[in-house]
């Protein structure tokens, strides 16, 4: 996932995590929970009971993402590129819709997460309103058979669409299962969602459902945005794939001296380059396979991870 400053997409989502203090067990799922993306139904609920009870760290959050662009009750959607294809080139040089696709669907998120809290269906129809809009995206020029043009870069088009695909199905989860504490729907129609599912499974899962075989931080939000979209569409198959390629990445990931040794575990898939680190001992315990290339890019892959 892409990091970006406290208080800005992911900032409420951090606090539900810091605010309240929950023991998360990893276990195989018998049926499915909904809302069931990074937070779980019990944890959005203790966060909402807190904020209306006052509690002033919860509260404070809240009045940050509200204050934040993507939490203005007067949102205005920015939508894909026209056509609906968007393009997105090294360091997103062309940005065409690819920051566009970033604002959206943090505050689809945002917006959903301060519809369940406070009620306000002000926030409800702003994030309905956002994905709608985007339940006619195409996809990336580059990816999934959409040709790039001539002459231009459309390298970031798979990482866009993993950084996309960690958002969106967030989003859906809250606006869609979530109630309000009176118990009233969000109004997003089964129609409604249904059509943005199957552009998440249609237009994104091809691009990412496989991985990248190069850096950790494309390798992670890839598997990031498929976990996320398995659970939203309920496909265990997926699910199991996403996990399965989450485990065999990780250990290559991070290098652990006792269990690595001399060396760092091998991909499985690809040889992705450790940018110059040569020195695998306890002196470098946990090390990222991209610390040597810069923060930003190794921020970006434990995020996801």
């Amino acid at each position: 996932m892409r990091i970006t400053p406290i208080g800005r997409p992911m900032a409420l989502a951090f606090a539900i995590a810091c605010a309240v203090v929950f023991a998360s067990t990893i276990a195989t799922a018998q049926t499915w929970v909904h809302p069931g993306i990074v937070v779980s139904p019990q944890q959005l609920l203790a966060t909402r009971t807190a904020y209306q009870n006052g509690d002033p760290t919860v509260g404070n959050q809240v009045s940050k993402a509200m204050a934040s662009s993507y939490g203005s009750t007067t949102y205005a959607v920015q939508g894909y590129y026209p056509g609906g294809i968007s393009q997105c080139g090294s360091n997103s040089n062309p940005n065409h819709g690819c920051q566009a696709a970033d604002n959206d669907s943090n505050a689809a998120y945002v917006q959903a997460l301060l519809w369940y809290i406070t009620g306000n269906q002000t926030y409800a129809n702003n994030a309905m309103n956002i994905m709608n809009a985007w339940a006619s995206f195409r996809g990336y020029a580059g990816t999934n058979g959409l040709s790039c043009p001539s002459g231009t870069d459309c390298s970031n088009g798979p990482l866009q669409s993993g950084w996309d695909a960690e958002k969106w199905p967030r989003a859906a989860e809250i606006l869609y299962y979530g109630r309000t504490s009176s118990g009233a729907s969000s109004g997003w129609s089964s129609t409604s969602f249904t059509s943005f599912k199957n552009m998440l499974v249609n237009v994104y899962q091809p691009v990412i459902q496989n991985g990248s075989g190069v850096n950790g931080n494309w390798d992670m939000t890839m598997i990031d945005g498929t976990m996320q979209i398995a659970v939203l569409t309920e496909n265990r198959s997926l699910l199991n794939q996403a996990r399965t390629m989450w485990l065999g990445r990780v250990p290559d990931l991070f290098y652990l001296n006792a269990i690595d040794g001399s060396s760092h575990a091998a991909s499985p898939r690809g040889n992705p380059s450790w940018f110059g680190q040569s020195i695998f001992n306890s002196s470098t315990e946990n090390v990222n396979q991209e610390t040597c290339r810069d923060l930003t890019h190794t921020e970006d892959s434990i995020s996801s991870t």
